[in-house]
Parts: C-alpha cells; sequence; structure tokens
C-alpha cells in the first residue's frame, strides 16, 4: 500500500494534499527523518494509518498524517482525524481533579469514603496501611484491583459509570494502600468519580466545560458525537492470523480512565499547557505549582512511576512526563519533556500497536532533543545479514521464573516468541538482535553462550531466560486440561491452555503463566497487566469449567 500524507504546519497557513512537507528550522532532519520512517511503517503494513505531531515551546511545529483512517473507504489519515486515545484520558481526569483541590473541594488525602460513602471497597489492611485515599487513585498505589466486576474493559454491555462504581461493593483490594503500584482503570474512573461528586456536575460536563472547552480542544469529548461523524478513524484488531478487522465500538464505562476521542492538533494543546506550566494563551488551567506537584513522584517508596495523571520516564536523558493509550483498535503516545518544552504525539488505528509507536517517538523526540542540543540525531543500529547456520544452533525454548520465549526462524527470518507471538529480528551481529515488529520494536535480544560454544540464555534487554528442554517438563495435573477453552466475548476472548506443565491464560493480547495457589487459584506474577490478582476456574456439569473469573471479572466458558 502507498503511503498517503496531509501535512499541517503551524508557520504556513495551508492543508490539504498540496501542504509542504517540511518543518522550521532547527526540527526539519528530525521531521524528514520520522516522515520517512512512517512512510516505511504503513508501506510494510506494521500499522494501517497514524497522525503525528511535534510541539515546540507554544508551537506546533508538524502535524501529519500517514497510511488511512479507513482501509475499506481509502480515507486518508490526516492531522485532523479524531482517534481514541485510551488511557491519555486519565491526564484531563487528573487535571479536573485538580482544578477542585485548588479551590478547596477536594483533598487528595482525605479518605475517599468520605465523598464516596457506601462504595463498600473491603480493605483488610486498613489497621496497618489505612483507608483509601484520592492521591493513591492518581498514582495508582490504592490496592485496587485492575477492572470493575460490571463495565470492565471486556464489557460491552453498554454498563454506565453508575453500574461500574456500584459493582466494586464487596470487592476486596488487592494491596495494602499506599504500598504497591498496580496499574487500576478502576481506580482512575473513582477518581472522575470524585470529579462529578464534589463539583456537582456530570464528569463529562465537568471535562468539556473546565478542560476540553479553555484548552480549545474543540474536537475532542469523552463520548462520540454526531460532529464527530465521518473524522473518527475506524480501529483495527488483528485477530488469529495476522488478520486485520473492524475493532468494536462500544463506550468504555470506565469514561475517565480510556474514553476520550481527540486528534493530535487538539492534544497539542495539552502539551502547550505543559510547556506553559498549567498555562494555554493566557488561559490558566491549573496553577504552575500545582503542575509542579502533578509532575513529581507521589509514592517514591512505591516505586515512583507515577505523578497525578502523569507516567514519569527519562528519555534521552531528560525526565518526561507522559501516557500511552491502547483501547479497542487504536494506539496512542504522549510524550512531553518540560525543561525543553518539547511533545510528541502519536496516534493509530491499530489495537496494541507499540512497537512502530515506539521507534517513531524515539526517532521525532530523539531528533528533536538532538536539535535543540546542536548535537547529532541519535544513530541508527546498523542491520547485518542473518548467520543462519549460528542461529539454528540457539533455536529453542527458554525461560524465567514467570515467562517463557522461543527463538526459531521463519521463511529465512530469524523470530523470537514473546508472550506468544511471533516477533521479528533484525540481527546487529552474530549473536545480538533487535526486535522490529508491532508489538515489540528497539528491545535488545542477546544470545548468550557458554564455555563450550553452546547457546545456554537469552536477554531481552535486561531480563534472562534459560535454556529449557521442553520434554523434561513435568506432566500438568490431570484436572487442568478441564479448564482448557475459551471464555468471555467474541471480540476479545480469554484462552486458556496447559503447555509444558504450566496453564496459560492469553488475555489482552498477551500470554501469562500465573502460579498455582494452594486454594486453586493461579496468580498472575508481577509486572503483568493483572498482577497478583487471580484466575479461578468454576466446575460444570460436563467435567468442564463453566466459567473463569479473573480478578473481579466472571467470563463465561465460550461454546
Amino acid at each position: 500500500m502507498r503511503p498517503v500524507h496531509f501535512a499541517l504546519l503551524s508557520l504556513i497557513s495551508c492543508a490539504g494534499p498540496e501542504a509542504p512537507k517540511t518543518a522550521p528550522a532547527p526540527f526539519g532532519d528530525a521531521v524528514a527523518d520520522t516522515r520517512r520512517l512512517a512512510d516505511e511503517i504503513v508501506s510494510e503494513d506494521l500499522l494501517p494509518g497514524l497522525s503525528a505531531a511535534l510541539v515546540s515551546g507554544d508551537e506546533l511545529v508538524w502535524a501529519e498524517g500517514f497510511g488511512l483512517a479507513d482501509r475499506e473507504k481509502r480515507q486518508a489519515a490526516t492531522p485532523a482525524t479524531v482517534y481514541r486515545v485510551g488511557s491519555i484520558s486519565k491526564l484531563f481526569t487528573a487535571l479536573a481533579a485538580m482544578q477542585l483541590v485548588e479551590q478547596g473541594k477536594l483533598d487528595l488525602d482525605r479518605p475517599l469514603e468520605e465523598y464516596l460513602p457506601g462504595l463498600g471497597l473491603q480493605n483488610p489492611f486498613r489497621d496497618e496501611a489505612g483507608p483509601v485515599k484520592p492521591r493513591q487513585l492518581s498514582s495508582h498505589v490504592s490496592g485496587l484491583f485492575r477492572e470493575s466486576p460490571v463495565g470492565s474493559y471486556f464489557d460491552g454491555s453498554g454498563a454506565t459509570p453508575a453500574q461500574a462504581l456500584a459493582s466494586v461493593s464487596g470487592q476486596r483490594l488487592v494491596h495494602p494502600p499506599g504500598r504497591v503500584t498496580k496499574y487500576s482503570n478502576i481506580g482512575v474512573s473513582l477518581f472522575g468519580s470524585l470529579v462529578e461528586r464534589v463539583s456537582g456536575m456530570p464528569y463529562t460536563e465537568y471535562e468539556a466545560r473546565y478542560v476540553l472547552g479553555p484548552l480549545a480542544m474543540t474536537s475532542s469529548a469523552f463520548l462520540r458525537t454526531p460532529a464527530m461523524d465521518g473524522r473518527v478513524a475506524t480501529g483495527y484488531m488483528q485477530g488469529r492470523g495476522g488478520r486485520l478487522a473492524a475493532a468494536p465500538r462500544f463506550e468504555l464505562a470506565t469514561v475517565a480512565a480510556g474514553n476520550l476521542y481527540s486528534t493530535v492538533e487538539d492534544l497539542a494543546k495539552l502539551a502547550r499547557m505543559i510547556h506553559g506550566r498549567g498555562e494555554l494563551e493566557g488561559r490558566r488551567i491549573v496553577r504552575a505549582e500545582t503542575f509542579e506537584q502533578m509532575s513529581r513522584p507521589q509514592f517514591p517508596a512505591a516505586g515512583g512511576r507515577f505523578g497525578i495523571g502523569f507516567a514519569l520516564g527519562e528519555r534521552f536523558g531528560e525526565k518526561t512526563v507522559e501516557h500511552t493509550g491502547a483501547v479497542y483498535g487504536f494506539s496512542s503516545v504522549f510524550v512531553s519533556i518540560p525543561r525543553l518544552r518539547l511533545s510528541v504525539i502519536l496516534l493509530a488505528n491499530e489495537d496494541v500497536a507499540f512497537g512502530p509507536l515506539r521507534r517513531l517517538t524515539d526517532r521525532l523526540l530523539g531528533g528533536a532533543v538532538a536539535a535543540v542540543r546542536g548535537e547529532a540525531p541519535p544513530s541508527e543500529i546498523t542491520p547485518v545479514a542473518l548467520d543462519s547456520a549460528s542461529f539454528a544452533t540457539a533455536a529453542g525454548v527458554y525461560r524465567s521464573a514467570d515467562a517463557r520465549v522461543e527463538l526459531r526462524e521463519e521463511g529465512g527470518r530469524a523470530v523470537i516468541v514473546w508472550t506468544g507471538h511471533p516477533v521479528r529480528l533484525v540481527p546487529t551481529g552474530r549473536d545480538a538482535f533487535i526486535t522490529r515488529d508491532r508489538l515489540l520494536d528497539g528491545n535488545r535480544v542477546i544470545i548468550v553462550r557458554d564455555g563450550s560454544g553452546k547457546a545456554a540464555a537469552v536477554r531481552v534487554d535486561d531480563k534472562r531466560f534459560d535454556r529449557f528442554d521442553p520434554a523434561s517438563a513435568p506432566a500438568a495435573p490431570a484436572a487442568w486440561a478441564a479448564f482448557e477453552g475459551e471464555y468471555g466475548p467474541d471480540y476479545l476472548p480469554v484462552r486458556v491452555h496447559v503447555r509444558e506443565g504450566r496453564l496459560v491464560v492469553e488475555c489482552e493480547t498477551f500470554e501469562y503463566e500465573p502460579d498455582p495457589g494452594s486454594d486453586g487459584s493461579f496468580v498472575f506474577p508481577r509486572g503483568t497487566l493483572y498482577e497478583d490478582e487471580a484466575a479461578r476456574f468454576q466446575p460444570g456439569l460436563d467435567g468442564k469449567a463453566a466459567a473463569l473469573t479473573l480478578g473481579t471479572m466472571r467470563f463465561e466458558r465460550r461454546r
């Protein structure tokens, strides 16, 4: 497929296919390199379409669309294309809450139940760690589970935010509040409920009036509107065999955590506000000191990965505030370097496509940072030819304590099977590779050989996997055969099977190997989507499990 381009440049008033494809100095090289890479990604069918933007200071320097917003209609992606942006929504929920903090209506360190009486969460850790507090919700250290029983990410029934909120009553915290970082969509949804409760108006109305409105984000909303028709990209998901299909379109009940629709042009205004430390074009969204608080680690002892709303990171030696998003058929990246007043925004219409987006982010942001510093851009890795004979000696299965990878050759290419997905490896040396795929991109893979030259392990970045002989795996308990099968909705089934003596659960694209517990449950390991939550199977009359409970969610067996 030939890539299609539409550009918008902030310094020149023009639009459509005749718009110039250059950016003002000093960012011309960074933009040109990114455009070439985006062309390559779309032409290789790694993404159907995407839109990208670069913001410097108070200026939208460059924005452009690549590929198709709708494959069937052959509709091009542009800077004005509307995407679902997933968890980038959480940044706007945090801004709304902090406005109410500034007004004295919300105290982040008061018990949550004072604002939401009757919530009914079970907190067995109260004596040692105290109650859940709003600040913990905003930073993913509340101890809450990832999803609610009703209105979870899987729930396409049309459940409302109020129903999701009510469904947490009686549910038990996973961790003591304030102690462990565990990502929770329902936690941020409760943060949004606080906005609604203390402001006295519906959450979506508050956002429209006091956050999206003052930011002049006129193409954005937390619920799809008729005005968006014809501009919203079609989201795509990969099914079995790698075939793309249109993703389901239902609204999430966790609106405050992940239901925002927006464009790169609109999100550039959020970036400009960040560069202005809470201010955009003379309009103060939050005070400068409030923004500084939001961009600092709130719970360093729990890892310090989050501020208030923002994920905190470091790129090219600079501290970042950022967030990614993934929601049915869409992937998104928002990264800002406040010190340099630089931001990059990438929106794509394919589900969990963080491999290409990571590479584009590194190319565009790395080039922009280098331009600001007056340095050469980051060097590209030079691939070499695959040494098939050497690689063949390393083919096989490797394991860590909680995960499995496999090396193999497919069609003359080196591949690593990661969480059940074949990921292309580009050789950079005899035993050195880098991942290049829609799921993973830029990860360094090293084959570790022993003194005799035999492959003993594989390193993926900093994680080691030791060589494993599947024939040596102990037999799984016979009872586990009753658990195998598919559960949940047809658009996002949970698949269970037994492999090499382990129970394997495929959930939201990824494979996990939960550890069997003494009570018949299977507990998900740390570092996974459902870490420290359990899978439990309910027996059926036919000898097979009739249902699976994953965390707080129940899924019926698919027939």
